[in-house]
């Protein structure tokens, strides 16, 4: 009797066995390969968005570069004359040159389109006027020298100058009308 006990505990063990091996194949496994297909597409799915999302990042910093760019352009090709600080920022490049800025004559003539007429005189030793026609130059608003003239009396000398600057028209935003472009600005 122990030893038929045996048998049917082990028919029964052996019977236990095979059913959670049935029901392993037939509910487990399937259940795990949809879990597994479901996983790698979702492993797929957050590459793909890391992807994406790398390259937005990449769009924002040249969006933001960009912008910086049209900012610059805005400030060195404004929308209208602006004479009050064209005038305050010739006094200041001549202040930090220590010349001085006797005269100075701005015409904004609407025929002339996108350019500022601006005649001017200068004060100041040789160095300082080196320096400060390198600030024109160098300068956010863009200028253009047209005619110089230089002349001495005593230990200064003077420079007569005829410039122009430039600013934007409201053809050269939208493209419409005549043919007037922003010039072209070297930007650092």
């Amino acid at each position: 009797m122990n030893r038929n006990l045996k048998t049917e505990y082990f028919a029964f063990a052996l019977l236990l066995i095979a059913g959670c091996f049935i029901f392993s194949w037939k509910v487990l496994v399937p259940q795990y390969k949809t879990d597994k297909s479901q996983m790698l597409a979702l492993t797929s799915e957050i590459e793909s968005s890391r992807d994406k999302l790398d390259s937005l990042k990449g769009a924002q910093a040249d969006l933001e570069e960009l912008g910086d760019t049209v900012d610059k352009l805005l400030l060195s090709v404004p929308a209208d004359t602006d004479m009050p600080n064209l005038i305050t920022e010739l006094e200041a490049l001549a202040i930090k040159n220590e010349a001085s800025l006797p005269s100075l004559q701005i015409s904004d003539d609407t025929s002339a389109g996108s350019t500022i007429g601006i005649v001017f005189n200068i004060k100041g030793d040789f160095e300082k006027l080196s320096k400060f026609i390198s600030s024109i130059e160098n300068d956010i608003r863009y200028m253009n020298i047209k005619t110089f003239s230089v002349s001495s009396n005593d230990d200064d000398l003077t420079l007569s100058l005829e410039v122009d600057a430039y600013k934007r028209t409201s053809s050269s935003l939208s493209g419409q009308g005549s043919s007037t472009q922003l010039p072209a600005v070297p930007l650092e």
